[in-house]
């Protein structure tokens, strides 16, 4: 992660140098507009995205993690990879769901716990092939980063 490591988790840190990460990110994502996809880009600047996790995705838990290789043709040989995450929100009120559709890399790791934890904070960029790249850390120290082609948002109340 470029912007989120340092101030973010630095107990020492000011209400001031945490607003001043935020807005540098907040730049980031704008600058990224005409490079991202529409549905990852409203993602990724949506408001509420950071918020306290009402509607946000901050304290969330993981529920599932599904690999999946989509496939289509006479011999079903035209494949893509897809990753769907659900997660509870915060307030466990809702699942939040995340479809990364033309996956090229993933990454996920997780230490030694018996879970993930809560979802901290998550950065999204585009790389020099222009695709996606949304990285996330949790609490339990696991962290994933995800490079797709678009990432798209949904939520179901419980």
């Amino acid at each position: 992660m470029k912007f989120f490591p340092g101030a973010l988790h630095d107990p020492k840190a000011t209400p001031e140098e945490i607003k001043g990460v935020f807005e540098t990110y907040y730049r980031h994502i704008e600058s990224l507009r005409d490079r991202m996809p529409a549905k990852a880009y409203e993602f990724a600047s949506a408001p509420w995205h950071y918020d306290d996790g009402t509607i946000g995705l901050h304290d969330s838990w993981v529920e599932s993690v599904l690999l999946r290789e989509a496939a289509e043709w006479e011999r079903q040989e035209i494949r893509r990879l897809e990753i769907v995450v659900e997660l509870l929100g915060a307030y466990h009120d809702r699942i939040i769901r995340l479809h990364y559709t033309g996956v090229r890399e993933y990454e996920m790791t997780k230490e030694a716990s018996f879970s993930h934890g809560d979802w901290l904070t998550d950065e999204f960029d585009v790389n020099d092939a222009g695709l996606v790249v949304h990285e996330v850390d949790f609490a339990n120290g696991g962290s994933w980063r995800i490079v797709c082609q678009d990432v798209e948002f949904s939520e179901r109340p419980l």
